[in-house]
């Protein structure tokens, strides 16, 4: 097993392989977003350039949130996530994880 955490490279990799894709016009120029139509709508995921430990997730979803990892402290805003006790390395496979339906955040 690759002990190596999930790199940006390859988590908009994988992202694609769930069939995400981007926006003709990303919502923000410090973040790459990319959504999928859901058939009610779309789901979108916003990564901030430079800053693994945030992600968005917004849409007709029920873990719509912003997640912030709080392994070193915990945050006064969004919905704190240990990285760890969901048996993943990072935030970026935290994020794949629950677009996948791997697991929940609750």
């Amino acid at each position: 097993m690759d002990t190596k955490p999930l790199t940006r490279l390859q988590f908009f990799s994988r992202i694609r392989k769930l069939g995400f894709e981007k926006p003709s016009m990303q919502l923000a120029r410090n973040a790459l977003t990319y959504h999928k139509d859901i058939g009610n709508g779309y789901v979108t995921v916003s990564i901030p350039k430079g800053h693994e430990s945030t992600f968005i997730i917004t849409g007709r979803v029920p873990h719509s949130s912003i997640y912030v990892d709080a392994t070193f402290r915990d945050p006064n805003w969004g919905t704190p996530v240990v990285p760890g006790d969901l048996n993943c390395r990072n935030m970026l496979e935290v994020c794949l994880a629950l677009l996948s339906g791997d697991i929940t955040v609750s």
